[in-house]
Protein backbone atom coordinates (compact mmCIF):
# COMPACT_ATOMS: atom_id res chain seq x y z
CA UNK A 1 0.00 0.00 0.00
CA UNK A 2 1.06 3.33 -1.20
CA UNK A 3 1.87 6.41 1.48
CA UNK A 4 -1.49 8.30 0.17
CA UNK A 5 -3.69 4.96 0.52
CA UNK A 6 -1.79 4.64 4.10
CA UNK A 7 -2.59 7.97 5.00
CA UNK A 8 -6.28 8.10 3.47
CA UNK A 9 -7.01 4.32 5.38
CA UNK A 10 -5.91 6.11 8.78
CA UNK A 11 -8.18 9.26 8.22
CA UNK A 12 -10.92 7.15 7.52
CA UNK A 13 -10.29 4.61 10.98
CA UNK A 14 -9.93 7.90 12.77
CA UNK A 15 -13.39 9.53 11.59
CA UNK A 16 -15.12 5.95 12.50
CA UNK A 17 -13.85 5.85 15.81
CA UNK A 18 -14.58 9.55 16.41
CA UNK A 19 -18.18 9.27 15.22
CA UNK A 20 -18.85 6.10 17.79
CA UNK A 21 -17.04 8.52 20.30
CA UNK A 22 -19.64 11.22 19.25
CA UNK A 23 -22.58 8.96 19.56
CA UNK A 24 -21.80 7.34 23.12
CA UNK A 25 -21.36 11.06 24.02
CA UNK A 26 -24.59 11.98 22.13
CA UNK A 27 -27.01 9.58 23.76
CA UNK A 28 -25.33 10.03 26.67
CA UNK A 29 -26.16 13.32 27.37
CA UNK A 30 -29.29 13.59 25.25
CA UNK A 31 -28.92 16.68 23.85
CA UNK A 32 -31.54 16.32 21.14
CA UNK A 33 -29.22 19.06 18.90
CA UNK A 34 -26.64 16.30 19.12
CA UNK A 35 -28.33 13.66 18.51
CA UNK A 36 -29.89 15.51 15.31
CA UNK A 37 -26.32 15.84 14.12
CA UNK A 38 -25.61 12.41 15.04
CA UNK A 39 -28.41 11.13 12.23
CA UNK A 40 -27.30 13.70 9.68
CA UNK A 41 -23.35 12.41 9.72
CA UNK A 42 -23.98 9.45 7.95
CA UNK A 43 -25.78 11.24 4.95
CA UNK A 44 -22.88 13.94 4.97
CA UNK A 45 -20.51 11.67 4.54
CA UNK A 46 -22.54 9.83 1.55
CA UNK A 47 -23.10 13.09 0.39
CA UNK A 48 -19.49 13.97 0.24
CA UNK A 49 -19.22 12.67 -3.67
CA UNK A 50 -22.01 15.17 -4.61
CA UNK A 51 -20.96 18.38 -3.30
CA UNK A 52 -23.26 20.35 -6.16
CA UNK A 53 -26.10 18.36 -4.55
CA UNK A 54 -25.78 20.18 -1.35
CA UNK A 55 -25.17 23.42 -2.38
CA UNK A 56 -29.15 23.15 -3.98
CA UNK A 57 -30.10 21.67 -0.63
CA UNK A 58 -28.10 25.26 0.57
CA UNK A 59 -29.46 27.38 -1.53
CA UNK A 60 -32.57 26.20 -0.84
CA UNK A 61 -33.07 25.84 2.94
CA UNK A 62 -31.53 29.00 2.90
CA UNK A 63 -34.52 30.31 0.61
CA UNK A 64 -36.85 28.88 3.25
CA UNK A 65 -36.26 31.41 6.59
CA UNK A 66 -36.94 28.66 8.64
CA UNK A 67 -35.35 28.95 12.00
CA UNK A 68 -34.67 26.01 14.36
CA UNK A 69 -36.52 27.27 17.78
CA UNK A 70 -34.53 27.47 20.78
CA UNK A 71 -31.65 28.75 19.08
CA UNK A 72 -30.93 32.55 18.37
CA UNK A 73 -29.42 33.14 14.52
CA UNK A 74 -29.72 29.96 13.77
CA UNK A 75 -31.93 28.77 10.34
CA UNK A 76 -32.18 25.46 8.48
CA UNK A 77 -30.33 27.46 5.98
CA UNK A 78 -27.09 27.65 7.94
CA UNK A 79 -27.41 24.45 8.73
CA UNK A 80 -27.13 23.09 5.42
CA UNK A 81 -23.94 25.88 4.80
CA UNK A 82 -22.31 23.98 7.49
CA UNK A 83 -22.85 20.48 5.91
CA UNK A 84 -21.34 22.27 3.06
CA UNK A 85 -17.85 23.37 4.69
CA UNK A 86 -17.68 19.96 6.67
CA UNK A 87 -18.19 18.09 3.39
CA UNK A 88 -15.39 20.37 2.12
CA UNK A 89 -13.08 19.68 4.86
CA UNK A 90 -13.95 16.07 5.36
CA UNK A 91 -13.09 15.38 1.70
CA UNK A 92 -9.73 17.59 1.45
CA UNK A 93 -9.28 15.62 5.30
CA UNK A 94 -9.44 12.07 2.76
CA UNK A 95 -8.17 13.17 0.36
CA UNK A 96 -11.24 13.16 -2.40
CA UNK A 97 -11.91 16.80 -2.82
CA UNK A 98 -14.11 17.17 -5.10
CA UNK A 99 -12.88 21.12 -6.16
CA UNK A 100 -10.89 23.88 -5.32
CA UNK A 101 -11.61 27.04 -3.49
CA UNK A 102 -11.10 29.82 -5.92
CA UNK A 103 -8.00 32.94 -5.22
CA UNK A 104 -10.53 35.87 -5.24
CA UNK A 105 -9.36 39.23 -4.52
CA UNK A 106 -12.21 39.57 -1.85
CA UNK A 107 -10.65 37.14 0.56
CA UNK A 108 -8.23 39.98 1.76
CA UNK A 109 -10.66 42.39 3.35
CA UNK A 110 -12.87 39.02 4.72
CA UNK A 111 -9.08 38.67 6.32
CA UNK A 112 -8.79 41.96 7.34
CA UNK A 113 -12.44 41.90 8.96
CA UNK A 114 -11.50 38.58 10.53
CA UNK A 115 -8.95 40.01 12.41
CA UNK A 116 -10.96 42.79 13.52
CA UNK A 117 -13.81 40.15 15.18
CA UNK A 118 -11.08 38.06 16.78
CA UNK A 119 -9.16 41.01 18.32
CA UNK A 120 -12.86 42.42 19.28
CA UNK A 121 -13.60 38.65 20.82
CA UNK A 122 -10.42 39.03 23.10
CA UNK A 123 -11.34 42.98 24.15
CA UNK A 124 -14.67 42.84 24.48
CA UNK A 125 -15.40 39.37 25.08
CA UNK A 126 -16.15 36.64 22.75
CA UNK A 127 -20.47 36.68 24.30
CA UNK A 128 -19.75 32.47 23.72
CA UNK A 129 -20.97 31.11 26.92
CA UNK A 130 -19.38 27.52 26.57
CA UNK A 131 -16.14 29.44 26.98
CA UNK A 132 -16.44 30.90 30.30
CA UNK A 133 -17.96 34.43 28.46
CA UNK A 134 -20.29 36.57 31.16
CA UNK A 135 -21.33 38.30 28.18
CA UNK A 136 -23.88 37.33 25.55
CA UNK A 137 -24.28 37.73 21.82
CA UNK A 138 -21.61 35.89 20.54
CA UNK A 139 -24.27 34.03 17.88
CA UNK A 140 -23.75 37.21 15.54
CA UNK A 141 -19.79 36.50 15.37
CA UNK A 142 -20.26 32.89 14.83
CA UNK A 143 -22.45 33.72 11.91
CA UNK A 144 -19.70 36.23 10.51
CA UNK A 145 -17.56 33.41 10.52
CA UNK A 146 -19.43 30.50 9.02
CA UNK A 147 -20.26 32.97 6.20
CA UNK A 148 -16.82 33.76 5.67
CA UNK A 149 -15.72 30.92 5.51
CA UNK A 150 -18.50 29.37 2.95
CA UNK A 151 -17.59 32.11 0.96
CA UNK A 152 -14.38 31.37 0.97
CA UNK A 153 -15.11 27.22 0.75
CA UNK A 154 -17.56 27.02 -2.10
CA UNK A 155 -16.14 29.13 -4.64
CA UNK A 156 -14.47 27.11 -7.29
CA UNK A 157 -17.64 24.33 -6.93
CA UNK A 158 -19.87 24.07 -10.40
CA UNK A 159 -23.28 22.95 -10.59
CA UNK A 160 -25.35 22.09 -13.56
CA UNK A 161 -27.98 23.81 -15.32
CA UNK A 162 -30.65 21.74 -14.14
CA UNK A 163 -29.33 22.09 -10.70
CA UNK A 164 -29.17 26.20 -10.65
CA UNK A 165 -33.17 24.85 -11.94
CA UNK A 166 -33.92 23.30 -9.04
CA UNK A 167 -32.26 25.86 -6.94
CA UNK A 168 -35.15 28.27 -8.40
CA UNK A 169 -38.24 25.87 -7.72
CA UNK A 170 -36.72 24.63 -4.90
CA UNK A 171 -36.10 27.78 -3.44
CA UNK A 172 -39.45 29.11 -4.29
CA UNK A 173 -41.38 26.20 -2.93
CA UNK A 174 -39.97 26.06 0.60
CA UNK A 175 -40.02 29.70 0.80
CA UNK A 176 -43.58 29.28 0.29
CA UNK A 177 -43.02 26.46 3.72
CA UNK A 178 -41.15 28.92 5.39
CA UNK A 179 -43.87 31.50 5.20
CA UNK A 180 -46.65 29.40 5.91
CA UNK A 181 -44.90 28.27 9.35
CA UNK A 182 -44.30 32.07 10.02
CA UNK A 183 -48.07 33.03 9.13
CA UNK A 184 -48.88 30.24 12.16
CA UNK A 185 -47.17 32.51 14.59
CA UNK A 186 -43.47 30.97 13.92
CA UNK A 187 -40.97 33.69 15.14
CA UNK A 188 -43.79 36.35 14.60
CA UNK A 189 -43.76 39.03 17.11
CA UNK A 190 -47.29 40.43 18.55
CA UNK A 191 -48.87 43.03 16.56
CA UNK A 192 -50.78 46.30 18.33
CA UNK A 193 -51.54 48.90 16.15
CA UNK A 194 -54.48 48.46 13.36
CA UNK A 195 -50.98 49.46 10.86
CA UNK A 196 -48.92 47.43 12.18
CA UNK A 197 -51.45 44.50 12.27
CA UNK A 198 -52.42 44.95 8.34
CA UNK A 199 -48.86 44.39 7.27
CA UNK A 200 -48.19 40.72 6.16
CA UNK A 201 -44.89 40.59 7.08
CA UNK A 202 -44.69 36.48 6.78
CA UNK A 203 -44.73 36.86 3.15
CA UNK A 204 -41.41 38.09 3.13
CA UNK A 205 -39.21 35.04 2.34
CA UNK A 206 -41.61 33.45 -0.68
CA UNK A 207 -41.81 37.27 -2.32
CA UNK A 208 -38.12 37.18 -2.44
CA UNK A 209 -38.07 33.69 -3.80
CA UNK A 210 -40.49 34.79 -6.35
CA UNK A 211 -38.82 38.10 -7.60
CA UNK A 212 -35.93 35.92 -9.29
CA UNK A 213 -37.51 33.60 -10.81
CA UNK A 214 -40.09 35.96 -12.27
CA UNK A 215 -37.56 37.59 -13.89
CA UNK A 216 -36.01 34.25 -14.95
CA UNK A 217 -39.28 33.66 -16.99
CA UNK A 218 -38.91 36.99 -18.59
CA UNK A 219 -38.84 36.06 -22.15
CA UNK A 220 -41.01 36.67 -25.79
CA UNK A 221 -42.58 33.07 -24.99
CA UNK A 222 -43.86 33.66 -21.73
CA UNK A 223 -44.69 37.47 -21.40
CA UNK A 224 -48.05 36.98 -19.81
CA UNK A 225 -46.70 34.51 -17.15
CA UNK A 226 -43.86 36.18 -16.30
CA UNK A 227 -45.99 39.80 -16.22
CA UNK A 228 -48.34 37.75 -14.00
CA UNK A 229 -45.59 36.82 -11.58
CA UNK A 230 -43.30 40.11 -11.43
CA UNK A 231 -46.95 42.19 -10.80
CA UNK A 232 -47.45 39.09 -8.08
CA UNK A 233 -44.28 39.27 -6.23
CA UNK A 234 -44.46 43.09 -6.29
CA UNK A 235 -47.69 43.22 -4.45
CA UNK A 236 -46.51 40.67 -1.84
CA UNK A 237 -43.84 42.86 -1.00
CA UNK A 238 -45.41 45.94 -0.79
CA UNK A 239 -47.80 44.40 1.31
CA UNK A 240 -45.34 43.98 3.80
CA UNK A 241 -45.73 47.53 4.73
CA UNK A 242 -41.79 47.63 4.60
CA UNK A 243 -41.02 50.93 2.63
CA UNK A 244 -37.45 49.56 1.77
CA UNK A 245 -38.71 46.75 0.01
CA UNK A 246 -40.84 48.93 -2.68
CA UNK A 247 -36.82 50.79 -3.01
CA UNK A 248 -35.79 47.19 -3.36
CA UNK A 249 -38.44 46.13 -5.64
CA UNK A 250 -37.96 49.58 -8.07
CA UNK A 251 -34.26 49.01 -8.08
CA UNK A 252 -34.32 45.02 -8.76
CA UNK A 253 -37.08 45.82 -11.60
CA UNK A 254 -35.43 48.85 -13.33
CA UNK A 255 -31.66 46.95 -13.20
CA UNK A 256 -33.08 43.82 -14.48
CA UNK A 257 -34.40 46.00 -17.39
CA UNK A 258 -31.83 48.10 -18.05
CA UNK A 259 -29.29 45.39 -18.24
CA UNK A 260 -31.43 43.52 -20.51
CA UNK A 261 -32.40 46.38 -22.39
CA UNK A 262 -30.43 46.90 -26.28
CA UNK A 263 -30.51 50.77 -26.36
CA UNK A 264 -29.84 51.71 -22.82
CA UNK A 265 -30.73 55.31 -23.34
CA UNK A 266 -34.46 54.88 -25.20
CA UNK A 267 -35.19 52.14 -22.01
CA UNK A 268 -34.04 55.18 -19.61
CA UNK A 269 -36.80 57.33 -21.20
CA UNK A 270 -39.18 54.39 -21.26
CA UNK A 271 -39.21 53.83 -17.64
CA UNK A 272 -39.04 57.23 -16.99
CA UNK A 273 -42.55 57.69 -18.86
CA UNK A 274 -44.47 54.08 -17.38
CA UNK A 275 -43.21 55.24 -13.88
CA UNK A 276 -45.26 58.53 -14.22
CA UNK A 277 -48.02 57.39 -15.71
CA UNK A 278 -47.86 54.42 -12.52
CA UNK A 279 -47.52 57.40 -10.22
CA UNK A 280 -50.41 59.26 -11.11
CA UNK A 281 -52.35 56.09 -10.98
CA UNK A 282 -51.52 54.94 -7.90
CA UNK A 283 -52.00 58.63 -6.20
CA UNK A 284 -55.27 58.68 -7.63
CA UNK A 285 -56.18 55.14 -6.13
CA UNK A 286 -53.81 55.01 -2.62
CA UNK A 287 -56.36 55.87 0.04
CA UNK A 288 -58.51 52.63 -1.69
CA UNK A 289 -55.33 50.48 -1.40
CA UNK A 290 -54.54 47.96 1.82
CA UNK A 291 -53.11 49.48 4.86
CA UNK A 292 -49.93 47.48 4.50
CA UNK A 293 -49.17 48.73 0.56
CA UNK A 294 -50.06 52.38 1.31
CA UNK A 295 -47.41 52.23 4.05
CA UNK A 296 -44.68 50.78 1.58
CA UNK A 297 -45.85 53.92 -0.92
CA UNK A 298 -46.12 56.35 1.70
CA UNK A 299 -42.36 57.15 1.30
CA UNK A 300 -42.88 58.32 -2.57
CA UNK A 301 -43.48 62.24 -2.42
CA UNK A 302 -47.17 63.28 -3.84
CA UNK A 303 -48.88 60.21 -2.27
CA UNK A 304 -51.57 60.75 -0.01
CA UNK A 305 -52.30 58.15 2.28
CA UNK A 306 -54.12 57.17 4.89
CA UNK A 307 -54.07 59.69 8.39
CA UNK A 308 -52.92 56.64 10.06
CA UNK A 309 -50.53 55.30 7.46
CA UNK A 310 -48.96 58.78 7.15
CA UNK A 311 -48.29 59.35 10.94
CA UNK A 312 -46.96 55.83 11.36
CA UNK A 313 -44.44 56.41 8.85
CA UNK A 314 -43.53 59.80 9.69
CA UNK A 315 -43.36 58.47 13.52
CA UNK A 316 -40.82 55.56 12.07
CA UNK A 317 -38.56 57.94 9.81
CA UNK A 318 -38.48 60.84 12.82
CA UNK A 319 -37.15 57.75 15.37
CA UNK A 320 -34.24 57.09 13.24
CA UNK A 321 -32.74 60.17 12.69
CA UNK A 322 -32.93 60.36 16.47
CA UNK A 323 -31.10 57.44 16.59
CA UNK A 324 -28.47 58.20 14.77
CA UNK A 325 -27.95 61.00 16.06
CA UNK A 326 -27.15 59.78 19.14
CA UNK A 327 -25.82 57.23 18.17
CA UNK A 328 -23.57 59.49 16.17
CA UNK A 329 -22.23 61.69 19.26
CA UNK A 330 -21.07 58.37 20.57
CA UNK A 331 -19.17 56.93 17.56
CA UNK A 332 -15.69 59.00 18.39
CA UNK A 333 -15.05 56.95 21.67
CA UNK A 334 -15.14 53.37 19.53
CA UNK A 335 -13.09 54.47 16.05
CA UNK A 336 -9.60 52.26 17.04
CA UNK A 337 -11.24 49.67 19.04
CA UNK A 338 -15.32 49.24 18.86
CA UNK A 339 -17.80 47.87 21.11
CA UNK A 340 -18.52 44.48 19.49
CA UNK A 341 -21.75 42.91 18.87
CA UNK A 342 -21.29 40.84 22.60
CA UNK A 343 -22.47 42.72 25.73
CA UNK A 344 -23.88 42.20 29.09
CA UNK A 345 -27.99 41.52 29.24
CA UNK A 346 -27.83 41.95 32.97
CA UNK A 347 -25.81 45.10 32.98
CA UNK A 348 -27.80 46.31 29.57
CA UNK A 349 -31.55 45.67 31.37
CA UNK A 350 -30.34 47.64 34.46
CA UNK A 351 -29.45 50.80 32.34
CA UNK A 352 -33.04 50.81 31.32
CA UNK A 353 -36.01 52.17 32.08
CA UNK A 354 -39.72 50.71 31.37
CA UNK A 355 -40.09 53.74 29.57
CA UNK A 356 -37.28 53.12 27.83
CA UNK A 357 -37.90 49.83 26.55
CA UNK A 358 -41.55 50.86 25.83
CA UNK A 359 -40.94 53.63 23.60
CA UNK A 360 -37.86 52.05 22.14
CA UNK A 361 -35.68 55.40 22.96
CA UNK A 362 -32.53 56.67 21.04
CA UNK A 363 -30.72 55.52 24.40
CA UNK A 364 -32.28 51.82 24.36
CA UNK A 365 -31.10 51.55 20.42
CA UNK A 366 -27.57 52.22 21.48
CA UNK A 367 -27.87 49.81 24.25
CA UNK A 368 -28.95 46.81 22.51
CA UNK A 369 -26.82 47.71 19.54
CA UNK A 370 -29.99 48.62 17.20
CA UNK A 371 -28.87 51.51 15.26
CA UNK A 372 -31.06 50.92 12.26
CA UNK A 373 -28.04 52.15 10.17
CA UNK A 374 -25.60 49.88 8.28
CA UNK A 375 -22.69 52.14 8.39
CA UNK A 376 -22.95 52.82 11.81
CA UNK A 377 -23.92 48.98 13.30
CA UNK A 378 -20.19 49.04 11.45
CA UNK A 379 -18.26 51.94 12.72
CA UNK A 380 -19.40 51.81 16.34
CA UNK A 381 -19.62 47.71 17.10
CA UNK A 382 -16.61 46.89 14.77
CA UNK A 383 -14.33 50.19 14.82
CA UNK A 384 -12.83 52.27 11.84
CA UNK A 385 -11.15 49.44 10.24
CA UNK A 386 -14.06 46.93 9.95
CA UNK A 387 -16.01 49.70 8.10
CA UNK A 388 -13.15 50.08 6.22
CA UNK A 389 -12.55 45.77 5.43
CA UNK A 390 -16.44 45.86 4.55
CA UNK A 391 -16.10 48.86 2.12
CA UNK A 392 -13.49 47.22 0.54
CA UNK A 393 -15.26 44.45 0.23
CA UNK A 394 -18.16 45.97 -1.07
CA UNK A 395 -16.43 47.64 -3.82
CA UNK A 396 -15.26 44.27 -5.05
CA UNK A 397 -18.39 42.72 -4.99
CA UNK A 398 -20.47 45.71 -6.37
CA UNK A 399 -18.15 45.78 -9.11
CA UNK A 400 -18.01 41.60 -9.74
CA UNK A 401 -21.73 41.88 -9.80
CA UNK A 402 -22.07 44.45 -12.15
CA UNK A 403 -19.34 42.73 -14.63
CA UNK A 404 -21.38 39.68 -14.15
CA UNK A 405 -24.90 41.34 -15.20
CA UNK A 406 -23.12 42.55 -18.16
CA UNK A 407 -22.17 39.18 -18.89
CA UNK A 408 -25.52 37.50 -18.95
CA UNK A 409 -27.58 39.52 -20.45
CA UNK A 410 -26.36 38.27 -23.36
CA UNK A 411 -27.73 34.92 -22.54
CA UNK A 412 -31.15 34.08 -23.09
CA UNK A 413 -32.02 30.95 -21.02
CA UNK A 414 -33.99 30.73 -17.48
CA UNK A 415 -30.71 30.31 -15.92
CA UNK A 416 -29.06 33.12 -16.89
CA UNK A 417 -31.94 35.51 -16.46
CA UNK A 418 -32.20 34.03 -13.01
CA UNK A 419 -28.76 34.71 -11.97
CA UNK A 420 -29.25 38.20 -13.74
CA UNK A 421 -32.48 38.88 -11.34
CA UNK A 422 -30.04 37.52 -8.66
CA UNK A 423 -27.17 39.62 -9.09
CA UNK A 424 -29.67 43.01 -9.05
CA UNK A 425 -31.34 41.58 -6.41
CA UNK A 426 -28.23 41.54 -4.42
CA UNK A 427 -27.30 45.10 -5.28
CA UNK A 428 -30.28 46.30 -4.30
CA UNK A 429 -29.68 45.26 -0.95
CA UNK A 430 -26.54 46.70 -0.85
CA UNK A 431 -28.10 50.25 -1.60
CA UNK A 432 -30.61 49.27 0.99
CA UNK A 433 -28.25 48.21 3.66
CA UNK A 434 -25.27 51.56 3.43
CA UNK A 435 -28.39 54.19 2.20
CA UNK A 436 -31.54 53.25 4.25
CA UNK A 437 -31.30 50.51 7.30
CA UNK A 438 -29.25 47.67 7.84
CA UNK A 439 -27.52 45.97 10.32
CA UNK A 440 -24.66 43.56 11.17
CA UNK A 441 -26.77 40.73 11.49
CA UNK A 442 -26.74 40.79 7.55
CA UNK A 443 -23.17 40.25 6.64
CA UNK A 444 -22.94 36.50 7.05
CA UNK A 445 -26.10 36.50 4.62
CA UNK A 446 -24.47 39.05 1.98
CA UNK A 447 -21.26 36.66 2.43
CA UNK A 448 -23.60 33.52 1.63
CA UNK A 449 -25.52 34.99 -1.18
CA UNK A 450 -22.34 36.58 -2.78
CA UNK A 451 -20.77 33.13 -2.80
CA UNK A 452 -23.92 31.39 -4.34
CA UNK A 453 -24.04 34.05 -6.90
CA UNK A 454 -20.64 33.28 -7.66
CA UNK A 455 -20.99 29.20 -7.99
CA UNK A 456 -24.20 29.71 -10.09
CA UNK A 457 -23.01 32.55 -12.90
CA UNK A 458 -18.76 31.00 -13.15
CA UNK A 459 -20.91 27.99 -13.76
CA UNK A 460 -23.45 29.85 -16.32
CA UNK A 461 -20.47 30.82 -18.29
CA UNK A 462 -18.59 28.16 -18.48
CA UNK A 463 -21.40 25.86 -19.80
CA UNK A 464 -21.76 29.17 -22.44
CA UNK A 465 -18.01 28.67 -23.35
CA UNK A 466 -18.08 25.09 -23.72
CA UNK A 467 -21.64 25.14 -26.00
CA UNK A 468 -19.77 28.04 -28.22
CA UNK A 469 -16.91 25.89 -28.91
CA UNK A 470 -19.02 22.75 -29.90
CA UNK A 471 -20.63 24.76 -31.84
CA UNK A 472 -17.57 26.22 -33.24
CA UNK A 473 -16.09 22.72 -33.81
CA UNK A 474 -19.33 21.01 -35.33
CA UNK A 475 -19.02 23.95 -37.77
CA UNK A 476 -15.71 23.34 -38.67
CA UNK A 477 -16.70 19.71 -39.18
CA UNK A 478 -19.25 20.11 -41.84
CA UNK A 479 -17.02 22.64 -43.67
CA UNK A 480 -14.45 19.83 -44.23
Amino acid sequence: MDQVGLFRGLIVSLLIVLTVLFGFLTVKMGNPILMAGLLILPFALMLMRYPGAVLVLAFVMDASGISIPGLSFTTAGLLAKLMLIGIFLLSVAVGQRQWSAAELPERRPLILFTLVVILLMAVRGSGLRILGSTTWGGMAYINIFIGIIFFITINGLKVTQRQITWMAIGGLGLSAVGSLFKSQGWAEAAEYSAVMSSRIRWVYDFAIALLPVALGCCSKKNKLLSFTLVTGAVVLLLLTGDRKLLIVSVITLSGFGFFRAAHKTFYVVKVLIIGLFALIIIALGARSLPLGIQRSIAVVPGISVDYRVSRDAEGSSDWRIEIWKYCLKEAPQYLLIGRGSAFDVHDASGQLSSSDIGTFTPWFAYITRSYHSGPLSLLIDYSIFGLVAMLWFTNLLFRRLWRYCRQLSSIDTFQARFALALCVLLMAFLFKYYFIMGGIVEWPNFFSKYALVIVIVSSILQNKDAVEKEFLKSNKVLKV
